[in-house]
């Protein structure tokens, strides 16, 4: 459900204008608190499997805290590195419940001010709102949606019904277009450009053995919408891709904006396959077909104030090409390594050839970007990999390896002098065939290797992630960037072919033993893996390994994970199928220098309501996490998702804002910023 809470203006005091905040919802759901004033009705769009519970009768405001804040942009332009910490606060104001939401707050001409409200009952949020540059002045009015931040779902064991909480999930509106392996890049009006991804048929549907083609329209998340959709296709066709990576470029907060996409496939024609759907057979679920080329890399220039919100490509065919690069950002630089140039469809995964480079791009303020003179030498072709820089820089490039024997093997950059990346071991627990107790490594048949005394055998590991982990939103703005990095998940290459981390005895497979490892800053890089229990299943609440999955690092700098294929078996979903797809919603956080589990055990706390792969995260300026498209199982057939979800990870702590808000009691903590006085001249 969606609520609105309305700023009406008028004059008290010279330059100081009333803010008088009106907080309005739907009084027959419990999420709903209403203060008697008008709304403005927003249709909410309904999640499918998720039960809301019965709806106790309309809360008073007296119910409520209600922190305001208020912010304003600093100037020169904004980039990917610092579009979250870009402001200054003005003022905020908390409201004890049964307080008059009415104070005063400073006022230049038609001062533009980014609004941001959060309502807390028993200190516990359970609303958020944001609107950005909201023109504050001596009259009109603007509006902030209010969204729910906690749910209360039913649950069904056995013939019980138990009712029980639920943070952070919450329903939006769908797409307008079905597709997976797009990209949702944040933009510095709060907006979201999601842009290209593979589709089904007209009915969504895939099935094995399909040919799908990449989308060629744009859409548009409005987060404070004021019509019946959040989501809005452009009239624009764009050149249409796939499996891409997009960046903000620097630019102006107002717009427009300026995109850098790289990477990806296409086709020779806009409605041309790219990829054919065939698990078990080819390298990769999703495998290039022989007219797929990589594609070229584009500068989209999106800007939100001109009528139906120009688009313009424009082609950079001065920077490298690869389908399936990785790519990291610091600061106004990016790195991309790997990927490949072609795929012959021959079958195996060295059918795949591409350069062995590490290229660095640079976003410059002004004009289009350049790859930089410092191009890295690495020492294989890489398909599905991941990339991570941590410390001061250190370059860290894991697994994909498609042209070597020794397929657990990473690379990383010995020195900022070096040219070229060097080789190291990957000691990662690997699929387990038939458990053997081993002290050495002759202990073991070839080609297994000891390993946590058992016998077992290091794969090629793909289309895993690779997360930077430990370091929060406040730490990298003032520049302390993360020393680790959060390895999860993947698929594994046997003997040249796609298959998932799990096998054992015929005819049933068990869970692969977790496949969750520590990268962290060294020469070489250390790595620790996380192991479950020895039977090899994952310990409740834990990432279930997957591949096609997303991550994401948070403000605090915990990592979070979502969704996932979960292989070709597809026992996990009770039939046999390539398309089945994970429900979870999992957070791992550094304490005291370890790895823990933070978010609630599975089927107690956090679930998708929809499975999926191939989505894509989305991380707001409110914090809160867009989950977009992907791929799931409906039947024994695959379908592209037009669904969306948003997840709330925030409980309202200060700390989760670079900023640093008040907090949601006032005497908890001294606040940043001035307090926004009440009419009453408190």
């Amino acid at each position: 459900m969606l609520h609105t809470a309305s700023i009406l203006h008028r004059h008290a005091t010279p330059g100081l204008p009333l803010i008088l905040l009106l907080l309005a919802g739907c009084p027959d759901k419990d999420e709903g608190f209403v203060f008697k004033l008008p709304s403005i009705a927003i249709p909410s769009p309904s999640c499918p499997n998720q039960s809301i519970g019965s709806a106790p009768p309309s809360l008073s405001a007296k119910d409520y805290t209600v922190r305001v804040t208020f912010l304003q942009r600093k100037p020169g332009k904004v980039t990917a590195a610092n579009i979250r910490n870009h402001y200054n606060t003005a003022c905020w104001r908390v409201i004890p419940p049964g307080v008059p939401l009415d104070f005063l707050v400073p006022e230049g001409t038609q001062q533009p001010y980014t609004v941001v409200i959060d309502a807390f009952k028993n200190r516990e949020l359970h609303y958020a709102g944001r609107a950005e540059q909201m023109t504050i002045g001596a009259s009109g009015t603007g509006t902030v949606f209010m969204r729910p931040t906690i749910k209360n779902i039913e649950r069904y064991t056995d013939s019980a019904v138990t009712s029980t909480k639920r943070l952070g999930l919450s329903c939006v509106d769908t797409l307008l277009q079905c597709r997976a392996f797009h990209t949702a890049t944040l933009l510095p009006n709060g907006e979201v450009l999601i842009y290209g991804g593979l589709k089904g048929d007209e009915q969504c549907n895939v099935t094995s053995n399909d040919t799908l083609s990449a989308v060629d329209t744009v859409e548009i998340y409005h987060p404070n919408y004021e019509g019946t959709r959040s989501f809005e296709v452009l009239t624009q066709k764009v050149p249409p891709r796939a499996f891409h990576q997009a960046m903000l470029l620097p630019s102006d907060p107002a717009g427009p904006y300026r995109l850098l996409l790289v990477g990806g496939l296409s086709g020779p024609a806009p409605t041309s396959p790219v990829v054919s759907v065939a698990a078990g057979t080819k390298p990769f679920m999703f495998t290039p077909l022989t007219n797929a080329v990589a594609a070229t890399a584009l500068l989209v220039t999106y800007d939100p104030g001109v009528a139906n919100h120009g688009v313009h490509v424009k082609e950079l065919t001065t920077l490298p090409q690869a389908m399936f690069p990785a790519v990291a950002l610091r600061g106004n630089r990016l790195a991309m390594a790997g990927g490949a140039a072609t795929f012959t469809a021959t079958g195996p995964a060295a059918g795949f050839t591409g350069e062995k480079s590490l290229h660095w791009i640079d976003l410059r303020e002004d004009g289009d970007p350049v790859e930089s003179v410092q191009t890295l030498v690495t020492n294989n072709v890489r398909v599905g990999h991941a990339l991570a820089l941590l410390g001061d820089g250190d370059q860290i490039v894991l697994g994909g390896q498609m042209d070597g024997l020794n397929d657990q093997d990473g690379e990383y950059l010995p020195s900022a002098s070096a040219t070229s990346l060097t080789p190291f071991a990957v000691p990662r627990v690997p699929v387990i065939t038939a458990p053997v107790a081993c002290a050495v490594d002759s202990d073991c048949a070839a080609p297994t290797v000891c390993i946590n005394l058992q016998c077992v055998t290091n794969m090629a590991s793909v289309w895993h992630t690779l997360t930077p982990l430990g370091r929060t939103d406040k730490e990298i703005a003032d520049g302390t960037y993360p020393i680790q990095a959060l390895w999860a998940g993947g698929l594994v290459l046997t003997k040249k072919t796609d298959a998932l981390r799990e096998t054992g005895p015929a005819p049933e497979p068990r869970p692969q033993q977790q496949a969750l490892a520590v990268v962290q800053k060294g020469l070489p890089p250390i790595v620790v893996s996380i192991t479950t229990d020895n039977a090899g299943s994952a310990l409740p609440g834990h990432f279930v390994t997957a591949g096609y999955h997303e991550a994401a690092t948070l403000y605090d700098g915990s990592v979070l994970l979502v969704g996932g294929k979960l292989g070709h078996a597809g026992t996990a979903c009770g039939v046999a199928s390539p398309f089945c797809a994970s429900n979870q919603i999992v957070i791992y956080a550094q304490v005291n220098n370890t790895l823990q589990l933070t978010s609630p055990a599975t089927g107690y706390g956090w679930a998708l309501s929809t499975p999926r792969m191939g989505h894509r995260l989305t991380r707001l300026l409110d914090n809160s996490v867009l989950i977009t498209g992907g791929i799931t199982l409906v039947g024994s057939a695959g379908q592209m998702l037009k669904s969306v979800e948003l997840f709330n990870p925030r409980t309202g702590d200060p700390t989760e804002d670079v900023l640093g808000r008040a907090s949601p009691t006032e005497a908890e903590q001294a606040p940043v910023g001035e307090i926004c006085p009440s009419r009453y001249g408190e």
